[in-house]
């Protein structure tokens, strides 16, 4: 809902007054006077122009390392307590002395938090500082005084549509390291950290709204385009600055969209493919420009892991996904080179508020969400927030189904007007029933059956338990640097337990083989990152420096039982109440990887309009099971980009990025082989336009991966390194606001790989077939402004994949492509409460998401389902 309208006033004029006045800015962009307060140091933004004028090598075992991390945990929460109290207490001693003078008028805590809370409805182009504060005061009806001084060159970002007036301050000021405080229910006021002299007294209010820790934020927006990112490089930058093809799926599509978790965001997202291993989607593999996507970071800093248990965590505990396609070997050391997704978490916020929202939906959909921010102290130094679900849902498959609690909790300090430590834990557990997947014929042939066919056991069944707990600190320079460290560790832990097909259908009778299985893992993963920027000017130009050096361990323990009493079933009238066997004992398997990286990113500015790019990582890597260790050391990977202004609005840019990944394959001599080496070209242009409300990406790339291995054409027992692949294609992406009350996103994707060296009959062909070679997505929601149907959204959108295929055997299974249609009417009852009804796959098209081979995991797209959505905000 809009917030409430300005009221026209009469312009004042400026008067002379013999007491020092402070001037505030008022609706109508005219200026109003008001006697200042004895002490008070004052401040005149000017409406014509804008101006502002001054009135004045680990080596730990684990049992080391947990207590380690829960010493550092325990320190750094009985820290944060401490620093509460102190500075609560030092807040009402300086009350105390502080000499009387005459006050505004008294307002509780809770009125200054619902005036931060109140939302405002904006419509502001990018524009500098001081514009953009003029607008806002015009726009809400708010006063603003300032006792500092307005950076003259800073650019504030443009801000469309419904938001509180907590997330415009924090979206305007984002990077000035200026702070605000409602003074009043209509008043604002504005400082800088560090003063000298006396600081103007705003009476018993005391929540201030600090410079944003996430500038990137997209949760209050409304918007379906990011504004910055921290993908691909440490710092907070825009997109536009990023020499990479960029992504961002705000907290708005997540919501929008019911996406669970980051496998639902990728599949509507350019550029990516998601090829998922059970019915419930819980563990899936995601693609980009056909290559595995391994690198998964969280808040910017990377976590080892063992793909699709990484990405296990629901949606509800993030603001938004990064994605960034290509290599990302400067920051993340070693692995594939098609893309790099950063999964930034929600944060404790200085103000009070709270969420929750209640689902229902085809095959017994039931979920729940709550989410709560509290300040645990006046001044919001102490901060926590909660968010907590539970869902429940079966399955258009027959039997299948899952349940799953999330429980994520942070706790944030700011220890220092520069410095924040904060701390925090995620809990997951999910029960499932799970099937692995149709079986298919021997000649190619998919099966046509039910979409809602179960090939596994009525006892089949899946528990999986993630937990994460991390502690940061970060640290605010005064020239606008940051220094941070994160440490971080969790652990996942899986047991399946069930049938699954384990052959061809036999064409004459539709009979195949399925096979009992139990199998077991558990991986933990440890690892600290610490990096500073230095941001400097050399003549007349900023610059900025990225120093830092990140290290990983993980650990991962396999179990793995198969029955041998195998049994027959028959994909027309499958059977379920097969007997459940008991399984003998098993040592298992056992791996550990080790990496430590240093590395440097230097962004230069020849000129106002040119911005360079030079980046070096140095990685020393090992890998250890209980037959072998293979080492990698000072690998080093390289990376340069350059970033040109042709307009204020357009950006051309050019790069190259490199990455590498170590194999196991050995040669005849008994060496391993050398890593693979993955080398992106990569050129483009991005856009901001319609005043930075719509953002647009073209891109062209090359990759290549060399050094595969292949089979030793002398010895079929062996490997060499002389495979190479190629990837290439082009990408275009539109994100944001075209029109007034509209948002949108929409992508288009053409990625052809090929094997360029290969084993015989293989090169020329595609290496990655199951990435389609055409992809498109597009979803758009448009909101009725005012009227009778004010409050109404309507919104649809669609899903296109060409033709994909898996050769399994010298045989080919193939999906000739589909599209898939979604729509939702949405409503607003008022400003806390508001409701959607989506149809997905509207048209009820048939079509296998994922085709693979003639044993199992080809799987049907899901029918026609619907969902209601219910949402409050308090």
């Amino acid at each position: 809902m809009r917030g409430p309208k300005a009221e026209k006033k009469s312009p004042s004029r400026l008067r002379h007054s013999p007491r020092p006045v402070v001037f505030a800015i008022e609706t109508q962009m005219h200026l109003s006077i008001r006697p200042a307060h004895q002490g008070e140091l004052g401040k005149v933004m000017n409406q014509s122009n804008g101006a502002v004028i001054p009135a004045s090598t680990r080596v730990m075992t684990d049992k080391q390392r947990l207590l380690c991390t829960t010493a550092l945990a325990g320190a750094i929460l009985l820290a944060g307590l401490w620093a509460g109290t102190v500075h609560a207490d030092d807040i009402a001693a300086a009350q105390m002395k502080a000499p009387a003078q005459p006050q505004p008028l008294p307002q509780t805590e809770a009125a200054d938090q619902a005036q931060a809370d109140r939302t405002v409805t904006l419509d502001l182009p990018t524009q500098n500082l001081s514009a953009a504060l003029v607008a806002f005061s015009n726009a809400t009806g708010i006063d603003i005084v300032f006792d500092g001084q307005v950076p003259a060159d800073k650019q504030a970002p443009a801000l469309k549509g419904e938001m509180t007036a907590a997330t415009a301050l924090n979206r305007l000021l984002s990077g000035t390291g200026i702070t605000w405080t409602f003074s009043d229910a209509k008043t604002v006021a504005l400082s800088t950290p560090k003063q000298t002299g006396e600081r103007i007294t705003l009476g018993t209010v005391s929540v201030e709204g600090a410079a944003p820790r996430d500038p990137g934020r997209t949760e209050g927006t409304n918007s379906y385009t990011g504004s910055q990112v921290t993908v691909g490089s440490k710092t907070s930058v825009s997109v536009r600055e990023v020499p990479q093809s960029v992504s961002v799926v705000t907290r708005q599509k997540i919501e929008d969209r019911n996406y669970t978790g980051l496998q639902d965001a990728m599949k509507e997202t350019t550029g990516m493919t998601v090829g998922r291993f059970d019915s419930a989607g819980y563990f899936t593999e995601i693609y980009g420009r056909g290559f595995p996507a391994d690198s998964f970071l969280l808040d910017g800093a990377q976590v080892e892991h063992d793909g699709n248990l990484a990405i296990s965590f629901d949606a509800a505990i993030y603001d938004r996904f990064e994605v960034l396609r290509g290599p990302a070997g400067l920051f993340q050391g070693n692995g594939e080179p098609g893309s790099s997704i950063n999964l930034v978490r929600k944060h404790a916020e200085r103000n009070l508020h709270a969420k929750a929202s209640a689902t229902a939906g085809s095959w017994e959909t039931y979920r729940g969400e709550a989410d709560v921010n509290a300040p645990l102290v006046d001044s919001g130094r102490v901060r926590t927030r909660f968010v907590a679900l539970y869902d429940d849902r079966k399955s258009y498959i027959d039997i299948v189904g899952a349940n799953k609690f999330l429980g994520y909790g942070t706790l944030e300090v700011d220890l220092t007007d520069e410095t924040t430590l904060s701390v925090g834990a995620t809990y997951q557990k999910i029960n499932a029933v799970l099937d692995q997947g149709l079986p298919a014929y021997a000649d190619g042939t998919l099966p046509n059956v039910d979409r809602s066919t179960f090939t596994g056991a009525d006892w089949n069944s899946q528990d999986l338990t993630s937990q994460d707990v991390f502690v940061e600190v970060k640290h605010r320079f005064d020239n606008g640097g940051h220094a941070q460290l994160v440490a971080r560790t969790y652990d996942r832990t899986m047991l399946y337990r069930g049938a699954r097909a384990s052959g061809a259908i036999n064409a004459a009778t539709g009979d195949f083989n399925v096979q009992k299985l139990e199998f077991g893992k558990y991986e933990n993963s440890f690892s600290v990152d610490g990096y500073t920027t230095l941001p400097f000017e050399f003549m007349g130009q900023q610059h900025n420096l990225v120093v830092g050096g990140d290290y990983r361990d993980f650990i991962e323990q396999r179990t793995s039982f198969s029955s041998t009493n195998g049994f027959t079933s028959n994909i027309f009238a499958p059977t379920h109440n097969f007997s459940n066997p008991v399984y003998g004992e098993s040592k298992g398997t056992k791996s550990e990887e080790e990496q430590f990286g240093t590395y440097g990113q230097l962004r230069i500015k020849p000129l106002n309009r040119w911005t360079m790019i030079f980046g070096g990582r140095a990685t020393w890597w090992q890998a250890k099971t209980a037959s072998q260790v293979q080492n990698v050391s000072g690998e080093f990977t390289p990376y340069v980009a350059t970033v040109v202004d042709l307009t204020n609005e357009i950006s051309a840019y050019g790069s190259y990025a490199s990455i590498f990944k170590p194999q196991s394959n050995t040669t005849s001599a008994g060496e391993f082989l050398d890593p693979r080496t993955g080398n992106q070209y990569e050129v483009g242009l991005k856009g901001e336009f319609m005043d930075g409300r719509l953002v647009a990406h073209a891109a062209a790339f090359r990759i290549n991966d060399e050094n595969r291995a292949i089979t030793d054409p002398s010895d079929s027992n062996f490997s060499i390194a002389t495979g190479k692949v190629r990837s290439q294609g082009v990408e275009f992406e539109v994100s944001g606001s075209p029109l007034s009350n509209w948002e949108m996103v929409s992508g288009y994707a053409y990625t052809f790989t090929e094997y360029l060296e290969a084993n015989d009959g293989d090169e020329g062909s595609a290496f990655a077939a199951y990435t389609p070679k055409h992809s498109a997505n597009i979803w758009a929601r448009y909101t009725f402004p005012d009227g009778t149907l004010s409050g109404l959204s309507l919104a649809g959108g669609g899903n296109w994949r060409s033709r994909f295929y898996s050769d399994d055997s010298g045989v080919r299974f193939t999906e000739d492509g589909y599209v898939t249609v979604s729509a939702q009417i949405g409503y607003r009852l008022n400003d806390h409460f508001s409701g959607t009804f989506t149809v997905d796959n509207l048209l009820d098209e048939t079509y296998f998401e994922k085709v693979s081979g003639s044993s199992r995991q080809n799987f049907y797209g899901a029918p026609r389902s619907f969902m209601f959505n219910f949402r409050g905000t308090f």
